[in-house]
């Protein structure tokens, strides 16, 4: 967490986009079609997981309705979207694990940009190839 207690400082921050709980309020940006997955997986990198329950991986980003419906738009395959209790946050989850595989093929085919440890862990969970 980080506190500002100067005025002028939050009016600055406020004036260049830094506001408040920013994740449930920012909106997919227009970009090409062939942009989009590498907008959603950075956003992934930033606030996403890929976890392994018992049976099955599941892949997860959490933030706001606007913006994960929109995720959901761009993405190849079937995706749901939960409510977290006692938050506004909304979770894309994708659990199937053919679809988590095939979302790991659209986001990371030909991608030279990502942060390493998340693509390592996907890696592990579907038993992709070693990640170089």
């Amino acid at each position: 967490m980080l506190k500002i207690n100067s005025k002028v400082l939050c009016q600055d921050l406020i004036k260049h986009n830094i506001v408040f709980r920013k994740s449930l309020i920012c909106q997919m940006p227009i970009l090409k079609d062939n942009l989009y997955k590498f907008f959603i997986r950075g956003y992934f990198d930033g606030d996403g997981c890929i976890t392994h329950s018992t049976r099955t991986p599941k892949f997860v980003i959490t933030g706001g309705e606007d913006m994960l419906l929109s995720i959901k738009n761009k993405l190849p395959c079937k995706t749901y979207l939960y409510r977290i209790k006692h938050s506004k946050a909304i979770e894309l989850s994708v659990a199937k694990t053919e679809s988590v595989i095939e979302l790991y093929n659209y986001l990371y085919k030909d991608a030279n940009i990502f942060l390493e440890r998340k693509k390592k862990k996907y890696c592990e969970i579907i038993n992709c190839p070693p990640c170089e």
